[in-house]
């Protein structure tokens, strides 16, 4: 892509300003606040949109007021020269895209432009003083890391971006850290892992609830996926008990030989053979037989005239003879299927009260059914848990009420103070006794020392006899608060209970509530018997079979009707003929039987009247055999074909034909029916399947027992556990474990996705490396010879670090070069990396940054920018006369940018 002409409507100081390039080096040369920037500004923002307002970004909203915008052309290998429209207040500031005749919107642009994106033109296409700013402040090693990263990528950017994530990971994590916060939270969790494993050890019964809470719930998840296959497997056997009938009867068809395949050619002219030869057959027997008779019977000629009379009549009746004996040979078999369909249709009506005025409907998919089911299944477990914790509860409120009792009985002194026990009368009595001895002994004593023994020994009495006092009163204190938390206690469990009770209640009443919609879910859908779930997933099939056996009897009947009336015309033709035949009692066939003897008969008699010669007569003889052996010849491959032993057994063998067709089609009928449910190759009688049901009956049976029980043994079980947890801070140390688990696992999967994204771009810059470097090394010492004029004559990599010779064959690292001969190995680098690029994505644009070397070293870029704009487009924004004059001296294009207005081109 190439730029070949901008046109500035109004962007910052420029208005109405239109310049064109040209496809190789130019030079832009304007003063300083000449309006440089501001051009580059430009074709950014057309290329890539107008920026987002912020408080540090500079906008170039025109100074005059006006449009805020312009226009951009480019010339495109594969598009041609196009034209980019952008401006701010229209089309919400999107681009439009002028191409081979065609409009285009900013996606038509960005497709033109890629792999061009913003970045990339700033990066790697542009170069810029800041560029240059960052690049000397890095050390040798970044310099030369940077350096190496600028030749593989164009950019930076991927050496910034591995850096920030290997420093954010190692912020996160480090092997040996302490500080960072993932060390921490790891440290922290091994501690809380040991005061928790003391914890445990401290309650080893706990565990032990635990261990065999886990085993029941074990034994009980492997009951449910057992009755689950039972139930499957018993619904399996009652869907065979209840299609058995139509089992053995495709059983019974399948054992008969299968029918000859006689394609419709064939059995037309089989048809038509075996009719000629009866009807030449019979034709011959009347010759040889007939005898010439002068007198003829008066009835013979009476039948002959009536014949003649209704000769018409006879012979259209007789000429759909074949499609009478059709229509009664289909009536029959109508006749049989309706009978066996409606035998069918009772069998279901009798196993599911059904009726065909109210059939049954089914409108819930099998998904919902078993959503059903399920939430079913959960009401039933949730109440048979709750059942079970009442029960628990009840038995714990019976222990803690019988203790409390027998607490009552044994401290009877609680309720009546006044009550003096047996061992408040054994120290009231020592008392009494005491002061009685301390009196008799008093007594003996002379007077002065009488009274004051009696007064110094009474009073330790009394002291004793008032502390036991006190002390009895506190111990009922004691034992009144004790029966106080007894009663607590039990109250607590009977709100429990009662909490209980209410959950069950409401559970129940779900389970009851929803038992009832499928009660009328029943009587709505008139499924009668079917008012299972189980019934309406496993035998669903029923239904539809129930309304295909409907269907198929109505059009059944509609058919037979058609037939019945079609029959009835030929009735009328025959009603005709009735006042002169007998054929009154007769069936149809009969009475067509009869019809076609008596026609056979007069036109005998006919050929007889008319056979006067016995010669004619002859040769009528001698062509009939010549006729018969001729259809024997042309029947015989047939016969031999469809093993048919003559042509007198034609009408049986497609007779039987006929009737083993209909008993395929029907064993094929019967066999969709079964399929799924019996095996193709499966035998198998009714009391085997009669055994079967009972076998998995109990089985299932002992099952669910067995899963109750065992549900009831996990309840108590997780009561038991439940009174741990509450008794003790073990769960709350297991939900600070949780907590600081959930912590250590986001700090970990942060740190994991910032180490692999920094490895990743670690690896991608060493391929790139490995692929690229050669030519690149080989490419940025042919430039960076060039612009040190020959001072300089390679670049090399040794053992991973940047080495430039001189042309005395002296080795320089990057820091033994001075700023500016640094400067130009990066320009050197950077061009050599354009220059590998198959293709030129975008003009290369330098500002004047990059021009701050002295005169020779000027001079040599301003070569440099001649050799490469032979195949780039280079445009080169300065205010340098030096570099001016440099441009002028080698004849490359010059843009003069001298006003708002006006520029000129040399």
């Amino acid at each position: 892509m190439k730029i070949t002409a901008i046109e500035i409507v109004g962007f910052g100081k420029w208005q109405q300003k239109k310049i064109n390039f040209t496809e190789n080096n130019q030079l832009v040369n304007g003063k300083n606040e000449a309006g440089k920037s501001t051009i580059y500004q430009f074709i950014q923002t057309i290329l890539f949109g107008f920026p987002a307002r912020g408080k540090k970004k500079r906008e170039f909203l025109p100074k005059n007021g006006g449009a805020y915008g312009g226009r951009l052309w480019i010339k495109h290998t594969t598009y041609g020269i196009i034209q980019i429209e952008r401006f701010k207040d229209k089309n919400k500031g999107q681009a439009k895209v002028y191409y081979n005749g065609q409009v285009g919107d900013e996606k038509k642009l960005e497709e033109i432009l890629y792999p061009l994106t913003k970045e990339l033109f700033q990066e790697v296409f542009t170069f810029q003083q800041e560029q240059l700013n960052e690049l000397g402040k890095l050390t040798e090693e970044q310099l030369q890391t940077s350096l190496l990263a600028l030749g593989i990528s164009g950019s930076q950017n991927l050496l910034i971006k591995k850096a920030e994530y290997l420093k954010t990971a190692q912020m996160i994590y480090r092997g040996k850290g302490i500080q960072p916060p993932l060390n921490q939270q790891l440290k922290n969790y091994q501690q809380l892992q040991e005061k928790i494993n003391q914890q445990e050890e401290q309650q080893y019964s706990f565990q032990q609830i635990t261990k065999n809470i886990k085993e029941k719930q074990t034994l009980i998840q492997n009951n449910q996926q057992l009755i689950t296959k039972k139930k499957q497997e018993l619904a399996k056997v009652e869907s065979k008990k209840q299609n058995f009938a139509i089992y053995k009867e495709l059983q019974t068809l399948k054992s008969l030989d299968e029918p000859i395949t006689i394609n419709k050619q064939d059995w037309h002219q089989l048809e038509e053979g075996y009719q000629k030869y009866q009807f030449l057959t019979s034709q011959l027997l009347e010759l040889e037989q007939k005898e010439v008779k002068k007198e003829v019977d008066k009835k013979l000629i009476d039948d002959y005239q009536f014949y003649l009379k209704e000769e018409e009549t006879i012979q259209s009746f007789l000429s759909q003879k074949k499609l009478i004996k059709q229509l009664i040979l289909d009536q029959e078999w109508l006749e049989q299927s309706c009978i066996k369909h409606q035998k069918e249709i009772e069998s279901l009506e009798k196993c599911w009260q059904w009726s065909r005025a109210y059939p049954p409907q089914l409108t819930m998919n099998v998904e919902e059914i078993q959503n059903l089911k399920k939430q079913l299944s959960e009401y039933k477990k949730h109440a048979q848990q709750l059942q079970n914790q009442l029960e628990i509860k009840k038995e714990e409120l019976n222990v803690k009420e019988n203790n409390l009792t027998i607490f009552e009985a044994e401290h009877q002194e609680m309720f009546h103070p006044k009550i003096i026990t047996n061992k408040q009368k054994k120290y009231y009595f020592l008392g009494i006794f005491g002061v009685i001895c301390i009196l008799f002994i008093s007594f003996l004593l002379p007077n002065p020392i009488k009274y004051f023994g009696l007064i110094v020994e009474i009073f330790p009495i009394m002291f004793i006899l008032y502390t036991f006092k006190m002390k009895t009163k506190n111990l009922l204190k004691e034992e009144k608060k004790q029966w106080q938390e007894k009663l607590s206690q039990i109250d607590y469990l009977n709100e429990q209970l009662h909490v209980l009770q209410e959950q069950l209640q409401l559970i129940k009443e779900k389970e009851k509530q929803l038992m009832h919609n499928i009660e009328q879910q029943v009587k709505a859908n008139h499924l009668g018997r079917m008012d299972q779930l189980d019934f309406w997933i496993n035998q669903k099939q029923d239904i539809e079979r129930y309304h295909f056996l409907i269907h198929t009897i109505d059009d059944l009947t509609i058919q037979r009707k058609e037939n019945a009336a079609f029959v009835q015309q030929f009735i009328k033709q025959i009603n005709q003929l009735t006042d002169y035949l007998p054929l009154q009692g007769k069936s149809l066939d009969e009475q067509l039987e009869f019809i076609n003897n008596f026609a056979e008969q007069m036109e005998s008699f006919r050929i007889a009247e008319d056979d006067q010669l016995d010669k004619l007569k002859k040769h009528t003889i001698n062509e009939l055999k010549n006729q018969k052996q001729e259809l024997l010849d042309s029947l015989q491959p047939l016969l031999i074909r469809y093993h048919i032993s003559s042509v007198t057994m034609i009408e049986s063998k497609l007779k039987y034909l006929r009737k083993r067709q209909a008993q395929k089609r029907h064993q094929l009928e019967l066999e969709s029916m079964v399929t799924g449910i019996f095996e193709k190759k499966e035998i198998i009688t009714k009391e085997e399947l009669a055994t079967e049901f009972e076998r998995l009956s109990g089985e299932l049976n002992e099952l669910i027992n067995q899963t109750q029980d065992l549900r009831k043994d996990e309840q108590k079980l997780l009561y038991a556990k439940q009174q741990f947890l509450t008794n003790g801070s073990l769960d709350e140390l297991y939900q600070q474990q949780a907590d600081l688990k959930a912590e250590i696992d986001e700090l970990a999967q942060e740190w994991t996705i910032n180490q692999l994204a920094g490895q990743l771009l670690m690896d991608l810059l060493t391929e790139l490396s490995d692929k690229q470097l050669p030519a690149l090394m080989k490419q940025t010492s042919y430039y960076f010879q060039l612009l040190t004029a020959d001072n300089y004559q390679t670049v090399q990599i040794i053992d991973n670090v940047i080495y430039v010779i001189d042309k005395n064959s002296q080795y320089f690292t990057i820091y033994d070069l001075s700023s500016g001969t640094k400067d130009q190995l990066i320009m050197a680098v950077r061009f050599a990396f354009l220059s590998l690029q198959e293709k030129p994505l975008c003009p290369i644009i330098i500002d004047d940054g990059w021009l701050h070397y002295d005169e020779t070293r000027k001079y040599q870029l301003a070569m440099l920018f001649k050799e490469f704009g032979r195949k780039y487009q280079i445009i080169c924004f300065s205010s340098d006369q030096e570099m001016l004059s440099y441009y002028q001296e080698l004849s490359q294009p010059i843009i003069y940018l001298e006003g708002e207005k006006n520029e000129k081109t040399s």
